[in-house]
C-alpha cells in the first residue's frame, strides 16, 4: 500500500545505530515512575532530542504523583530517590549487594535505612504457614517468594526490619544465569510510606552463599544502609506533536513508555529510542522531499507505563475523538536468540475494532518478503507472530473504549530476561531494532497520509482478512461441534455447542464489520463510503454463508446416527443474563492494584478463579469494554468467549456483583 519506491527510502534512512545509541543513553538512568530523578534526566534527554528535530512542538507535561492521587482508576506512584544502598555482614563488612554495582538489587520504593539485624530464613515466606514458630520481629527475613508478598507478611505483619529475596534451588532460569537478579518493587501510598522498610534482591550465586553463612552460623548479622526517600513527585510526559497540513484535528498516535529500572534496555530503552529515530526520520523524508509533509498530525508519547499515562490521559479528554489509531512500542529489540523471544503484534480488542491491526501486519509482512539483511549480511525472513488481545503494556489504556484510541502493540514476547539485571545492551540486536522501526515508520508515513486511493486499498484489504478470519471461524466452531459429537454430547448439550457457534460467528462479523468501518476516518468521499459499505455487505452476506456451512455441518453428523439435530432452549442462566443490561461508570480500564484494593480480602476468590483462567485480568477488562449500557449481559458473554474463550458464567456473575457493590457499574 505504500508507493513505488517509499519502502526503498525507509530502509536506508533508518538506522538501528541511532537507536543504539539512545538506548546506552536511556538505559544509564534509573527511571523509576513516580518522579524519580533518573526518569526526569531521561524525559529530558528526550525533550531535548525532539527539539533538536525542529517541527515539533515540544512538551513536558506533569502531574501530581504522591501515592494517592488517583488518575482514572489508576493510583499514582510517589517520587523516589535512591543515593546509597548496600547490604552487608556486619562483622566481616563483606557487601552482598550493591545499588551502585546493580540497581535493580533495591526493591523499588524500598525505605532510608541503617540497620543490623540478624537474618532469619522463612522459605517462600508468602504466606502466614511460612512464619509458624518463626519470630521475626526486629530480624531480616530471608525468602525465595515474590519481594511484595514477602514484605507485606514479614514487615507489614510480623514487624520484620527488612527482606532479602533470592531464587529457589529449583529455579530453572537462576540455574542457567546465576548472576541474574530479579527486579522487585514494595506498594505504596502514603500510608504505606511510613510504614514500609526495605527489601533487597540477590542472584542465585548471592543468596546461596548467604544462606549457607546463615546456616553454617545462626547467629550472623547483617548490615542494611539505605539512604532512600520517598517523596510526592511529578509523573513526566513527554510530548511532541507534528501538525497536519490539511486535517490536523486527526492524530496518529505513537507510545513508549520511559519508566524502568536501569538499564532496561529492551524494556523499555528501546521503545523510547525507536520513536525518537522514527522521529528524525520522519522529518529527514520531509525535508528530503520524499514524502510530503504530513496531511493528519503525528503525537509523539513517553509515558510512565501504565499509571503516568493515566495521569495524562485523564487530561487529555478529547484524544479518543482526534486519534485515527495509535500504536506503541514496547520492548522492540531484543536478540531473539539470546531472549528466546519472538517479535509480536497485539492487536486491538473485540471491543474496539479497527483497521490499524490489519495496516501493521500488512506492513510486517511486506518488509517479510523484502529479506532484511541480517549483522552477517545474510537475507533473512522476521520471525513474528499476530496475538489476540491482551494487556500489559500502554496499548492497554489507549485501547479502552472509554479512551477510544483502537492500539496495537509492538514488541516481543518471552524475553526470559524481563525484569532481571540482564536486560542489558548484550540482549539488543540491531536488525530487529531496524525491522520493528520499519514497520512502525511506514505504518505511520500510511496513516498520514492516506487519500481516496489509499482508504480504498485499506478497506479492501481489511475486508479481505476479514473473509479470512470469518473462515477460521467456521473451522475452529466446526472442530469443537466435532469433538463434542465424538465425546457424546446429545440433545441439549450439543444444541448448547451450536448455538454458541453461530453467536460467535455474529461476534466475529460485528468485529469485522466494525473494523473495515473504521477506514472511513481516511477518507470523507462519497464513493469511498459507497465502496465500504458494498465491503461491509460482503461480510453479512459471507457470515449467512458460513453459518449455512455450520448448520449443514451439525445436520450431518446427526444423519449420521440417523437422528435429528436437537433444537437449543434458553437456560434459567441465560435468561438471566439476557435481562442484565450493565453500564460501567468511570473511565479508563480498572487497575489490578485498585481492585485488589476495593475488595480487600475478597480478592482471594479470583485468585483461586485464576488457577483455572489465567487469562482472568484480560477477560475482566473486555467484560468491562463491552458494558456500555446497551449490551446484555449475555451478549457480552458471548462476544468475550468469542475473544477469549469460554469461561465459567460463574465469573461474570460474581465479577458484576463485586463492581456494582463498589459504584463501578449499574444495572
Amino acid at each position: 500500500m505504500l508507493r513505488e519506491g517509499l519502502w526503498e527510502a525507509i530502509v536506508n534512512e533508518y538506522s538501528s545505530d541511532a537507536v543504539v545509541k539512545h538506548i546506552q543513553e536511556i538505559s544509564r538512568f534509573h527511571r523509576i515512575a513516580g518522579g524519580s530523578p533518573g526518569y526526569h534526566k531521561a524525559a529530558e534527554y528526550v525533550a531535548d532530542f525532539m527539539k533538536s528535530l525542529g517541527p515539533y512542538e515540544v512538551n513536558i507535561e506533569k502531574h501530581l504523583s504522591d501515592g494517592d492521587r488517583m488518575y482514572l482508576q489508576w493510583r499514582s506512584m510517589p517520587g523516589w530517590d535512591v543515593q546509597k544502598a548496600e547490604l552487608r555482614f556486619e562483622k566481616s563488612g563483606e557487601v552482598i549487594a550493591r545499588f551502585s554495582d546493580t540497581p535493580v538489587c533495591l526493591f523499588e520504593y524500598s525505605n532510608g535505612a541503617d540497620v543490623s539485624a540478624p537474618a532469619v530464613f522463612v522459605g517462600p515466606g508468602v504466606s502466614s504457614s511460612d512464619y509458624q514458630d518463626v519470630d521475626v520481629a526486629g530480624k531480616i527475613v530471608l525468602a525465595t517468594g515474590e519481594g511484595e508478598a514477602v514484605h507485606r507478611q514479614a514487615v507489614l505483619k510480623r514487624g520484620a526490619a527488612g527482606v532479602v529475596v533470592g531464587p529457589s534451588s529449583t529455579d530453572v532460569l537462576a540455574l542457567c544465569y546465576p548472576d541474574l537478579v530479579r527486579v522487585h518493587r514494595l506498594r505504596s501510598n502514603k500510608s504505606l510510606r511510613e510504614r514500609s522498610r526495605f527489601g533487597f534482591s540477590l542472584s542465585a550465586r548471592q543468596f546461596q552463599k548467604l544462606l549457607k553463612v546463615v546456616k553454617d552460623h545462626p547467629d550472623v548479622r547483617l548490615r542494611a544502609l539505605i539512604k532512600a526517600r520517598q517523596f510526592d513527585g511529578e509523573m513526566e510526559t513527554v510530548s511532541a506533536w507534528l501538525k497536519g497540513s490539511r486535517f490536523p484535528e486527526q492524530e496518529m498516535v505513537l507510545t513508549a513508555h520511559l519508566d524502568h529500572y536501569s538499564p532496561g534496555a529492551n524494556d523499555n530503552a528501546s521503545g523510547s529510542a525507536s520513536l525518537l529515530e522514527i522521529a528524525r526520520c520522519l522529518t529527514t523524508l520531509i525535508d528530503r522531499g520524499i514524502v510530503e509533509r504530513p496531511k493528519r498530525s503525528i503525537r509523539f508519547l513517553w509515558v510512565g507505563e501504565m499509571h503516568g499515562f493515566a495521569a495524562y490521559l485523564a487530561k487529555d479528554s478529547s484524544i479518543g475523538t482526534r486519534a485515527i489509531a495509535g500504536l506503541n512500542m514496547d520492548m522492540v529489540g531484543e536478540d531473539i536468540q539470546k531472549t528466546r523471544s519472538v517479535m509480536t503484534l497485539i492487536r486491538p480488542p473485540y471491543s474496539n475494532p479497527s483497521y490499524i491491526g490489519d495496516l501493521v501486519e500488512h506492513m510486517m509482512t511486506c518488509l517479510d518478503t523484502m529479506r532484511i539483511g541480517s549483522s552477517l549480511g545474510e537475507s533473512e525472513r522476521i520471525h513474528f507472530r499476530v496475538l489476540p488481545f491482551k494487556g500489559g503494556s500502554d496499548h492497554f489504556l489507549l485501547s479502552d473504549p472509554t479512551i477510544g484510541v483502537p492500539c496495537v502493540n509492538l514488541g516481543h514476547d518471552g524475553d526470559i530476561f524481563h525484569h532481571t539485571s540482564m536486560d542489558d545492551l548484550d540482549k539488543i540486536d540491531g536488525r530487529e531494532l531496524k525491522i520493528s522501526g520499519i514497520i512502525a515508520l511506514a505504518t505511520v508515513l500510511f496513516a498520514l497520509n492516506a487519500g481516496d486511493a489509499d482508504a480504498l486499498s485499506l478497506a479492501l484489504n481489511v475486508s479481505e482478512q476479514a473473509t479470512k478470519r470469518l473462515s477460521e471461524r467456521t473451522e475452529r466452531q466446526m472442530t469443537e461441534l466435532g469433538e463434542a459429537w465424538q465425546n457424546g454430547a446429545e440433545g441439549a448439550v450439543f444444541a448448547k455447542y451450536f448455538e454458541d457457534a453461530l453467536a460467535f460467528l455474529d461476534v466475529q462479523a460485528q468485529v469485522e464489520i466494525g473494523a473495515v468501518t473504521t477506514v472511513e476516518k481516511l477518507s470523507e468521499h462519497p464513493q469511498v463510503r459507497k465502496f465500504i459499505a458494498a465491503l461491509v455487505e460482503d461480510i453479512k452476506r459471507q457470515a449467512e454463508t458460513e453459518k449455512t456451512k455450520l448448520r449443514r455441518y451439525s445436520e450431518t453428523l446427526w444423519e449420521i446416527k440417523k437422528s435429528r439435530s436437537p433444537a437449543a432452549e434458553m437456560t434459567a442462566e441465560e435468561s438471566e443474563f439476557r435481562n442484565i443490561i450493565p453500564r460501567r461508570l468511570f473511565k479508563g480500564p480498572l487497575s489490578q492494584y485498585y481492585f485488589e484494593d476495593l475488595l480487600g480480602e475478597d480478592i482471594g476468590w479470583y485468585t483461586a478463579y485464576g488457577r483455572k483462567d489465567p487469562d482472568w485480568t484480560n477477560r475482566r477488562a473486555e467484560i468491562l469494554n463491552f458494558m456500555n449500557g446497551r449490551r446484555s449481559l449475555l451478549e457480552i458473554y458471548y462476544a468475550v468467549s468469542a475473544e477469549m474463550g469460554r469461561s465459567e458464567k460463574n465469573f461474570y456473575r460474581r465479577l458484576l456483583a463485586d463492581l456494582k457493590k463498589h459504584g463501578l457499574v449499574a444495572y
